[in-house]
């Protein structure tokens, strides 16, 4: 099992909210990044194996980045 990565989450859900988003958009930009569905909000189990999915296919620092950066231009185009 992979270790969460709080500090990469943290900047996901700050993303999130400095755009307008909540973690329905972090959940299902992750789910849509690993090729599947989000889980409920309400599915914590899921959404547990949802992060720990996406955090262990974006193990290095660049791969992570990259993809929080795109994250930001889909919200900031879905907010626009």
């Amino acid at each position: 099992m992979v270790d969460m990565n709080y500090d990469g989450m943290a900047r996901y859900i700050y993303g999130a909210r400095l755009y307008g988003g909540n973690m329905e958009d972090v959940a299902r930009w992750m789910a849509s990044d690993l090729g599947s569905t989000a889980p409920a909000q309400e599915d914590d189990t899921g959404l547990d194996a949802l992060y720990q999915a996406f955090f262990a296919k974006h193990v290095s620092r660049e791969s992570l980045q990259d993809n929080h950066a795109r994250f930001l231009v889909s919200l900031q185009a879905l907010r626009a």
